[in-house]
């Protein structure tokens, strides 16, 4: 039916990103001449990390992962988008990175594929976004029952998963299958490579 929110993302996460972005001067002034705008900030997106192969095959679930921290969308115009992360620390929001490349448009991407996605669904889903560093591939979260993934940073030189819609069982034979040890050269150890 619809993608629902958080409510309890830190109350001053936005303006911890804007004095970042302004600190840090990622977008040029307000300038007409300039092609300058107005910069339009997302919702805070909740941001899950999945130490992946940690546990058993059988514990390594979605539901098994650890918030660590809030994720924003930048955008200015058509072209120009970024995301920012915050996290808290002693309940102190801090500003952790600012992203202002292709996986940043391609996260757009995939939060408009997921909005149409959920649309389609009987229930409400909530809006997450969920990393697996071990496994290089980063994916919007819809945490619904099924839980579904679109994979936004595929780290792969193929990038077969790139915004594709997964099920659980799915995202994670991807997640697994890229955790595979490599054949290693003849008579040699995987490490030696």
């Amino acid at each position: 039916m619809a993608i629902t929110k958080r409510t309890d993302a830190p109350t001053d996460g936005g303006m911890v990103v804007g004095r970042a972005v302004w600190d840090l001067a990622i977008f040029p002034p307000e300038d007409p001449l300039v092609g300058g705008g107005a910069v339009d900030l997302s919702q805070p997106i909740p941001v899950y990390r999945l130490n992946f192969g940690t546990g058993s095959a059988e514990s390594d679930a979605p539901n098994e992962a650890e918030q660590i921290g809030w994720r924003y969308l930048l955008e200015r115009g058509t072209e120009d988008v970024s995301y920012a992360d915050v996290f808290l620390e002693d309940g102190v929001t801090r500003f952790a990175s600012i992203s202002r490349n292709r996986n940043a448009r391609t996260l757009l991407e995939a939060a408009h594929q997921a909005e149409a996605f959920a649309a389609e669904l009987p229930g409400d889903c909530e809006f997450r976004i969920i990393e697996a560093p071990s496994a290089r591939m980063s994916a919007v979260w819809l945490h619904c029952d099924p839980p579904h993934f679109i994979p936004y940073i595929d780290g792969t030189p193929r990038k077969q998963a790139l915004l594709q819609t997964l099920s659980w069982p799915e995202f994670r034979s991807e997640l697994l299958r890229r955790l595979q040890p490599k054949a290693g050269p003849v008579g040699g150890p995987n490490h030696m490579r």
